[in-house]
């Protein structure tokens, strides 16, 4: 606190503030025995604020005045009261012992004051740290709820982006489906017979007998058609022979398939159909040829993807295939023709 300047008309009591905040000095004249004005420097809500939060402070200031004024007064009057007896010397003793009670009653209660002073200081002090916590909390949890937000809006732009991915996904794969289905058309296409006669080649031959020596494996032809809205059919082959000619011979099969146009066609199957392996060196060819068994299943109108495989299990004999001079395998290709006579 600032130090009291003296006034010139009266004798001045300077008391020091207890306060850490800053006020001008107090006054208290002998005579009048006012306080002069209290002097906070700061705004209109601070000045607020240090009335509310050192009452006692200033409590304890006025009372320290009024007990130091009682004080000059009591001397002053002692003094007088000596004078005019006749016991004077017993009067100032009195008047001492007075004056000295007075001091010691003086001193716990200041002590006191003092003591909730303190206590109200240290009150203001955590009141001050608990609001400061209670601002940072508030600014935490807002700050948490903002990126609660922000979480919640980061998943939702996620979910939207992982829908978008399945629904591209679906699209692609319903664009996959369309584009085999196109090349199966083409294929077919290019397949497509009009007179019932397909020619398939087989390239890689060695290899393949080589590889199917001791396994039964099935070497299918791409289907094909017999006429623009015909039947549909596949051939079947096995290298190194199936059922009665495992083993011996080379195993050749016709397969009647599920077509889309079959609820237009005449059924049974009932066409015969002639298998040729072709001689590449201008020799004579190797043939053999069934007539369909129209009681049989395989020759009836398809109800699943293809029926049961009919044909030619001892069509030729792998010794004339494995043979280094064999006319039916040049530069490791032959050739199968499968003729379908419609006319029968």
């Amino acid at each position: 606190c600032p130090k009291l300047r003296p006034m010139s008309l009266c004798p001045i009591l300077t008391t020091q503030c207890p306060s850490p905040m800053s006020f001008k000095d107090i006054m208290l004249k002998n005579q009048s025995k006012t306080l002069s004005a209290f002097v906070f420097k700061g705004s209109k809500d601070k000045v607020k604020e240090h009335e509310r939060s050192s009452v006692a402070s200033h409590m304890a200031l006025v009372l320290a005045a009024i007990l130091d004024d009682r004080h000059s007064w009591m001397t002053a009057e002692g003094a007088e009261f000596s004078l005019k007896s006749t016991h004077g010397s017993s009067i100032v003793t009195n008047g001492d012992v007075d004056m000295s009670e007075d001091a010691e009653a003086r001193g716990p209660l200041q002590r006191e004051v003092r003591r909730n002073a303190e206590t109200e200081e240290k009150v203001r002090v955590i009141e001050n740290i608990i609001s400061i916590l209670n601002r940072e909390l508030v600014n935490v949890n807002a700050e948490l709820g903002a990126r609660q937000e922000q979480s919640m809006a980061q998943v939702s732009v996620i979910k939207s982006l992982e829908n978008k991915v399945a629904v591209l996904q679906h699209t692609l794969v319903m664009k996959d489906m369309e584009i085999n289905q196109l090349d199966l058309r083409i294929q077919n296409l290019s397949q497509e017979t009009y007179d019932g006669v397909f020619l398939w080649k087989i390239p890689n031959v060695a290899l393949k007998l080589f590889l199917l020596v001791g396994h039964t494996v099935c070497l299918s032809l791409p289907v094909f058609y017999l006429a623009k809205y015909g039947y549909k059919a596949c051939l079947r082959i096995y290298l190194n022979g199936d059922g009665a000619g495992r083993g011996t011979h080379i195993s050749l099969f016709f397969t009647v398939m599920k077509g889309d146009y079959d609820a237009l066609l005449a059924w049974p199957f009932k066409h015969k159909v002639t298998f040729t392996l072709l001689n590449q060196c201008n020799g004579d060819h190797l043939f053999d040829a069934f007539l369909p068994d129209i009681t049989s299943p395989s020759f009836q109108q398809p109800v699943t993807d293809m029926n049961i495989a009919s044909g030619c299990p001892l069509f030729c004999p792998l010794d004339k295939l494995q043979s280094p001079a064999s006319p039916y395998i040049r530069d490791d290709t032959m050739f199968i023709r499968c003729a379908i006579d419609t006319s029968s």
